[in-house]
């Protein structure tokens, strides 16, 4: 888990190029995009799901399974400090409302 945790641009990168809908969110930001970037990568490996796969959780406004992944994400014992962990969910949540998941 320490390895994921540093992860840099040039290893992030890639990450980004395949999932259309994190460049999307991406490059809609105002905030550093690779530390987000890096975020989103931690949560996708954490739930061990894609980009698309998150998406496809949020499919109506009924379903609430991407809430209770990170509603999981949220009381997990993890590698993260708690900062990085608020961080991510912000992170998340800001990646749902992007891509018009709410």
């Amino acid at each position: 888990m320490k390895l994921k945790y540093s992860q840099t641009s040039k290893t992030i990168q890639p990450w980004i190029d395949q999932h259309e809908c994190i460049q999307l969110y991406l490059q809609r930001l105002n905030a550093n995009k690779q530390r987000t970037a890096v975020y989103l990568y931690l949560y996708c490996e954490w739930a061990n799901k894609t980009p698309e796969q998150l998406l496809t959780l949020k499919n109506s406004f009924e379903n609430s399974d991407a809430e209770k992944l990170l509603d999981k994400f949220t009381i997990a014992k993890t590698l993260f400090p708690d900062c990085q962990k608020w961080l991510t969910i912000n992170a998340v949540k800001a990646f749902y409302r992007t891509n018009y998941h709410q």
